[in-house]
């Protein structure tokens, strides 16, 4: 017999577990929000895994000025 497991499943960004993944607060407009909650419904994935992918679609669709700015600002930042 198999034992339950205890606690939420793995939601983030490639299993990622929620204790690991730094925690954020935003004001968005409900439109945006309501737009945000239809994409989880429809893709499936969790709200975590919504804003990482449009986080790294924005990223993909920047030049290369601000792509180096980025990666140096990501340098000073750290993990």
């Amino acid at each position: 017999m198999l034992a339950k497991r205890r606690g939420r499943p793995p939601a983030g960004p490639k299993g990622q577990t929620r204790i690991t993944m730094r925690q954020i607060s935003a004001r968005i407009p409900d439109d945006t929000y309501a737009q945000l909650k239809a994409l989880t419904v429809v893709l499936q994935i969790s709200q975590a895994d919504v804003i990482a992918r449009a986080v790294v679609s924005l990223e993909q669709s920047l030049g290369d000025a601000e792509l180096r700015l980025i990666r140096l600002l990501r340098k000073r930042e750290g993990p």
